[in-house]
């Protein structure tokens, strides 16, 4: 039964380190393919993932929706507009609130990059009962969600 971490608990016990553990092994995966495939950075890997989603996806959405770091995401979305991936638009209310969408090439390229992810997914969890998973993505959501309210206004 996994309970709480005694006070001399050793770093590779920790959620932390746990979570850290496979976002860097999910990372490599789907990092190294975009940037075989596609010549693309994680961030712009996630970024082309995002602006598929629905929502108003400009430059705070995709940082609030990610938790990174704007200045990250406009360099990353300028690489992408670059290459013709990303297309750029003044905001409906406020010009400087650019709204992002993807080009048909960037579609392209997004359809490609979804279909390796969820074969990647559906391999990872194959043979996991519904209900372990059910609970495993109703901690991680709590776990977040924690983590997010113990962090520091900036």
């Amino acid at each position: 039964m996994i309970g709480k971490l005694p006070p001399t608990a050793a770093y590779d016990s920790s959620v932390a380190d746990r979570v850290a553990r496979l976002n860097v092994m999910l990372k490599r995966q789907l990092g190294g393919y975009s940037k075989e495939k596609f010549d693309l950075t994680v961030v712009e890997t996630r970024l082309i993932l995002m602006l598929a989603m629905p929502g108003p996806n400009t430059v705070n959405h995709l940082a609030n929706r990610s938790d990174l770091d704007r200045t990250q995401i406009s360099r990353s979305i300028a690489t992408l507009i670059r290459r013709d991936l990303v297309h750029r638009s003044p905001g409906p209310v406020d010009r400087r609130e650019a709204r992002l969408r993807l080009t048909k090439k960037g579609a392209a390229v997004h359809r490609k990059i979804l279909a390796e992810l969820v074969e990647r997914n559906r391999v990872l969890i194959s043979g996991l009962p519904a209900e372990t998973l059910a609970s495993f993505f109703e901690v991680m959501e709590l776990l977040i969600a924690r983590a997010r309210s113990q962090l520091r206004p900036s």
